[in-house]
């Protein structure tokens, strides 16, 4: 499992003074008590989503569901420290955002701690010799589900049709069940170019655009 190191970054050095949010180890101190560090009772829903950007999603999840909380979580430094900021600058406080890499979820996490898990546009590294970088393996997946609730979802939706695939293949060997799953998400809408977020995100307005078929799937 890939490791933290330390980081030279500006922007790493701005999250360490920075309470709303977390990098790389320190992502992992509050595994299971999640709730606690948001100031939320222990019976509100948490939601995380993994591979947030800047948090244009989740950030209008917690505009529209201010009786629950949220975590974004992406690798790239100055996305979490740009969406932390958005998040304070609209006045929301039930959402954090974590600079963590995506291999290290399950340490992230207690048992059945999360609602619901979302995972959009995941790298999918589309050349052979880096398939090994792709972390949705039902290893991954395995143990992801056991930090989710027992009546929570996982929702995986992607652009690219060979990883959607492999995805599917890995769930068979997990705990997971499929509740939905479709390789043409907006198939049936009448425009889906006029889409906004948060029912779609940056990057699914820019394969809608080029006409790319969405392919998702929801686990439970």
């Amino acid at each position: 499992m890939i490791t933290y190191t330390t980081s030279i970054n500006p922007y790493y050095r701005k999250i360490q003074d920075t309470p709303g949010v977390l990098a790389n180890d320190d992502t992992e101190v509050w595994s299971g008590r999640w709730r606690e560090r948001l100031g939320v009772p222990s019976t509100t829903p948490l939601h995380v989503e993994l591979g947030c950007n800047a948090g244009h999603v989740i950030r209008e999840w917690a505009r529209a569901r201010p009786d629950e909380a949220f975590i974004g979580v992406d690798w790239k430094y100055k996305q979490v420290f740009r969406g932390f900021e958005k998040s304070t600058g609209a006045g929301l406080s039930n959402v954090m955002f974590l600079r963590a890499k995506a291999e290290r979820f399950p340490l992230m996490f207690g048992a059945g701690e999360i609602t619901s898990l979302s995972v959009f546009f995941p790298d999918p590294w589309p050349k052979k010799r880096h398939h090994k970088h792709r972390y949705l393996t039902a290893e991954w997946l395995t143990a992801a589900r056991g930090r989710i609730a027992h009546d929570g979802f996982l929702h995986i939706k992607t652009d690219h049709g060979p990883y959607f695939e492999e995805i599917l293949s890995a769930v068979a060997s997990t705990p997971w069940h499929i509740a939905a799953c479709t390789r043409d998400l907006h198939a049936g809408h009448p425009n889906p170019q006029a889409m906004v977020i948060p029912e779609v995100t940056l990057f699914e307005r820019l394969f809608i655009a080029k006409g790319l078929p969405i392919y998702s799937m929801k686990l439970v």
